[in-house]
């Protein structure tokens, strides 16, 4: 998976993946979003990322700068989604958001 020259528009960093456990094989993303207030932050209102590989799987992470239509105001909503087409995969994964001085703004755990 080689991320070198994928960019979006707005926050700082986020990283996707967890730690590795000794069998268990994993990646680690970076996504940079530059100009992040310029995206639509109504509700609902999604944005995708170009498509990346990963395991053999395309993804893209899909982000509502001002969050899914039953979220708390304030809130941004990240998810990552499967496009491969007839593909299945159960993932855990992680997202931090880091301010722009490195320091995490915010984490979520997701674990399905």
């Amino acid at each position: 998976c080689d991320m070198k020259n994928f960019h979006l528009c707005g926050v700082t960093e986020i990283d996707v993946g967890t730690p590795p456990v000794a069998s268990i094989e994993w990646e680690s993303f970076v996504f940079h979003f530059h100009r992040f207030e310029s995206l639509d932050s109504l509700k609902g209102v999604e944005s995708d990322s170009p498509k990346f590989t990963c395991f053999g799987h395309q993804w893209v992470l899909r982000i509502y700068p001002g969050g899914c239509i039953n979220e708390t105001d304030g809130c941004v909503s990240l998810f990552l989604k499967l496009t491969s087409e007839g593909s299945e995969a159960r993932i855990h994964y992680e997202v931090s958001i880091l301010d722009s001085n490195g320091r995490a703004a915010a984490v979520n755990f997701v674990t399905p």
